[in-house]
């Protein structure tokens, strides 16, 4: 009588598994569908860039030595392969239309009319607006902030490009950026500017640490295997970049020698000179992995009596992954350029930067 018995139980168990299991797949597959749906996942295709080499111009047409410049009137465009934040167009893309410079600002004059007073920012992708709409730009939010009366009397003129570094961005302010006769020049520091020191950067290889392909078949699985990967695997590939890069002094030297020769360039034609750190956006807290890195800038542009702005401060407590123009780009969104714009425009009002210029003839 005990073996009949004892199969009751063995059949009963195995019911339960069988209906834990069913359960358990159900409940994975109405996630799943969940998660299609409202098109959460953690991997996607990296963004295509559409007539980028023909808006680029060809070295002999360039300022002598920089890396990269755009044509004038260039159109190019950046499609991703979702829009999870509704501020793409129909097609999930970001146009970019620039003036006859070759920059993503309003068209000018060289000579500045009477009674304005122009900004230049120079910068790279951070502050050329990489992901977002002229009107969301650094350089547009900071003109609005800086004009609080009417008629507008500053200009923020925007003159970065994609890839530029220090060297880049003082050499065109050397040969083509004093002839607009600008009475404040801010360099826009981004880590990579030191020529990628050490490799540092955080997204040509960032991304991969996190997002596998292989995992695209499941959305649900992709974004838990994204969420802990860039608490774990992203953050060793961080950590290794930045103890590699402190070892670029050379490097260092080379681009902080760069950023003091822009302050003499800009002095030598009557205009004021400061430097703004753009963090890159990872681990905006206590554990944020480069702070030594813009503590050495920091140092060295006090040392040399250089108004400099850590935009760091502005960004802590944020969470990181929310101020990026997309999942698959760490570029700052929107609300990136504005907590940057907001924390640019007290930081020129305290320093007095705009304050008791001369008038230009």
């Amino acid at each position: 009588m005990g073996i009949p018995i004892r199969q009751s139980r063995f059949q009963s168990g195995a019911q339960k598994l069988m209906l834990l299991l069913a359960s358990t797949l159900l409940a994975l597959g109405v996630a799943e569908a969940a998660f299609r749906m409202f098109d959460v996942r953690g991997y996607h295709e990296p963004r295509k860039e559409l007539a980028m080499q023909q808006a680029l111009l060809p070295e002999a047409d360039r300022v002598p030595g920089v890396s990269v410049q755009y044509r004038p009137y260039a159109e190019f465009s950046h499609v991703y392969d979702s829009n999870p934040r509704g501020t793409f167009d129909d097609d999930n893309a970001i146009a970019y239309r620039l003036n006859r410079y070759g920059f993503r600002s309003p068209d000018v004059e060289h000579a500045k009319p009477r009674g304005v007073k122009r900004v230049i920012l120079l910068g790279d992708s951070f502050t050329f607006g990489q992901g977002v709409w002229l009107e969301d730009t650094l350089s547009y939010r900071l003109e609005g902030l800086l004009n609080t009366d009417v008629p507008a009397d500053t200009q923020v003129l925007n003159f970065a490009v994609g890839g530029w570094g220090s060297r880049d961005e003082v050499l065109y302010l050397e040969n083509e950026g004093m002839a607009f006769e600008p009475d404040l020049v801010i360099v826009v520091y981004v880590l990579n500017d030191a020529r990628y020191a050490g490799g540092l950067d955080l997204w040509r290889e960032f991304r991969a640490q996190y997002q596998k392909r292989g995992l695209k078949w499941s959305y649900l699985a992709s974004y838990f295997y994204a969420a802990v990967g860039r608490r774990t695997l992203a953050r060793r590939y961080v950590d290794d970049l930045v103890q590699e890069s402190e070892q670029q002094r050379e490097e260092w030297r080379r681009s902080f020698a760069d950023v003091n020769r822009g302050r003499g360039i800009a002095a030598a034609g009557g205009a004021r000179f400061a430097v703004a750190i753009f963090p890159f956006l990872y681990d905006l807290d206590e554990t944020y992995p480069f702070r030594s890195l813009h503590q050495k800038l920091v140092d060295y542009c006090r040392w040399n009596n250089i108004p400099v702005l850590d935009l760091f401060a502005a960004f802590q407590g944020h969470e990181y992954a929310e101020l990026w123009v997309h999942p698959s780009d760490q570029h700052p969104n929107e609300e990136g350029h504005r907590i940057a714009a907001d924390a640019l425009a007290d930081f020129i009002a305290r320093e007095g930067l705009l304050k008791d210029l001369s008038p230009r003839s």
